[in-house]
């Protein structure tokens, strides 16, 4: 008989529950369950794909594992097989998850931040790496949409779920044309950094804007300055604001270091004009006029959310670099990766809403907006212009730096959403790897001894050499005769 584990099995009753009803279907139809020898269960391959990234084992161990609780009794070949081909099943489920919270949250307008991130795989130092493009819902604080792609794919805004209404904050890679125009169709709104080679502007003449040599021509009192531009792609045409805020010396001087430095690295020569552009934050945005430039700036500087997304999952999560080299393990790796963040952000929505209070929230929330209308207010009649030209006269006030929006008043308490993820994420390895009493092991020692006994190796075993020598050498039980030592190998 084998011995019973510690304890009713978490999995079965918190999560088997929650899976999709058809998912053993899927499973066979997508390619993951082709053969249920040994498997027989789409939930419990599930299973071991997620003790295989949040427990950071390898398969020998996963097939260790997955033994002690009873699960499946397959070789390390054979889960290396079974993994490879998860990828098309787990990406069905990563968009189950999404249509989820997207369900959760049909309405009102949406504040959106797009950006993605680099994994490199063992050895590949110096190229590209695997891409995990995330778009992330602020209000909601759930992900809206996620792609994984090899490192030919590049970072995209074409083809995103967005609504009537919804605002898209991006970085400079994904300022392009066809994106401005795509979200223009979709009556969404962007503000995204501006690059000087993907996006070419035009004025309202049809001439070609000259960004550069525009910002040159402002006076040095201005230090946020607007214009009317125009993106132009065939015969679609969207009016656009161009914005610049102009950067403290110091600095600009680091910007300006930087460029120099990576040109040197690619021996390369930086042009005169990107030097001058280095020395400004520029953005362009297809948000009314309802909102000044210095909401914008603010709202721009917001984006670093999703930095901050990236980096807790990073960190929270034990995938900073990734383990293996194959492009299908690696998808499998990436896209189970994702699918724990999902389902712990659910719980982690969960547990807010049950440490907020309504009304307490409602007073907090409101008292936050008075001191940022205060600040923008503040800002703008320090800043005040038209097309550049400043209409304050307070010239000495404007050769200050500028405003970051940063209130005198103390910072009110709110709920930490990293320890609440840490705390998240815990109880899910728990439930994943599960426990098990020290007699199950001793029962089926006979089935863990291809795991525990190493693959044959050309270099003998240090550690069993020294324990012949100590138990035969050493020791010399009588009636025993040792060999000369001449005689070893």
């Amino acid at each position: 008989m084998q011995g019973p584990l510690l304890q009713d099995d978490l999995w079965e009753q918190e999560i088997v529950p929650r899976l999709p009803q058809d998912l053993d279907e899927q499973a066979k139809a997508l390619g993951a369950l082709r053969r249920k020898r040994g498997l027989k269960q789409a939930q419990v391959l599930l299973r071991a794909i997620l003790s295989w990234v949040l427990c950071q084992r390898s398969l020998r161990q996963l097939g260790a594992w997955a033994v002690v609780l009873g699960l499946a009794d397959l070789c390390e070949k054979a889960w290396r097989k079974r993994l490879a081909q998860c990828g098309e099943w787990l990406i069905w489920l990563v968009q189950s998850a999404l249509a989820g919270s997207r369900k959760a949250d049909a309405s009102g307008r949406r504040v959106l931040l797009v950006d993605g991130t680099e994994l490199t795989p063992p050895g590949g130092k110096g190229q590209n790496g695997w891409l995990v493009q995330l778009t992330y819902d602020v209000g909601a604080a759930t992900l809206l949409d996620v792609r994984v792609g090899d490192p030919h794919q590049a970072e995209s805004l074409l083809g995103l779920p967005l609504r009537e209404g919804d605002c898209l904050l991006n970085d400079r890679g994904l300022t392009r044309r066809a994106g401005i125009m795509q979200i223009a169709e979709q009556k969404a709104f962007q503000l995204g950094r501006w690059s000087q080679t993907a996006v070419r502007l035009q004025q309202q003449d049809g001439a070609a804007l000259q960004v550069d040599d525009w910002l040159v021509g402002l006076p040095a009192e201005a230090m946020i300055v607007e214009r009317p531009a125009l993106c132009v792609q065939d015969s679609q045409v969207v009016p656009l604001r161009l914005l610049a805020l102009r950067l403290p010396p110091e600095q600009a001087a680091k910007a300006q270091a930087r460029l120099n430095k990576q040109a040197r690295r690619k021996c390369q020569k930086v042009r005169e004009s990107t030097l001058r552009l280095a020395c400004w934050v520029i953005l362009v945005s297809t948000l009314p006029a309802d909102f000044s430039a210095s909401e914008l700036f603010w709202l721009y500087r917001c984006r670093w959310q999703i930095e901050r997304l990236i980096k807790a999952m990073k960190q929270l999560l034990p995938l900073v670099q990734l383990r293996c080299q194959k492009p299908e393990m690696i998808r499998t790796t990436l896209l189970a990766w994702i699918l724990a963040w999902i389902w712990q952000e659910a719980a982690v929505q969960e547990i807010v809403r049950q440490m907020q209070q309504p009304c307490g929230e409602l007073a907090q929330l409101q008292e936050e907006y008075r001191q940022l209308q205060t600040l923008w207010e503040r800002e703008e009649e320090r800043l005040a212009q038209t097309h550049g030209v400043m209409t304050n006269a307070r010239v000495s006030e404007c050769n200050q730096e500028p405003i970051y929006l940063q209130s005198a008043s103390p910072a009110p308490s709110a709920l930490s959403r990293w320890v609440i993820s840490c705390c998240s994420l815990q109880w899910w390895q728990s439930v994943v790897q599960g426990q098990w009493r020290w007699q199950r092991v001793l029962d089926v020692l006979p089935r863990l001894l291809r795991f525990f006994c190493p693959s044959p190796r050309r270099r003998r075993c240090q550690r069993l050499q020294l324990e012949a020598w100590l138990r035969l050498r050493l020791a010399n039980p009588p009636g025993f005769s040792v060999p000369s030592h001449s005689s070893f190998p």
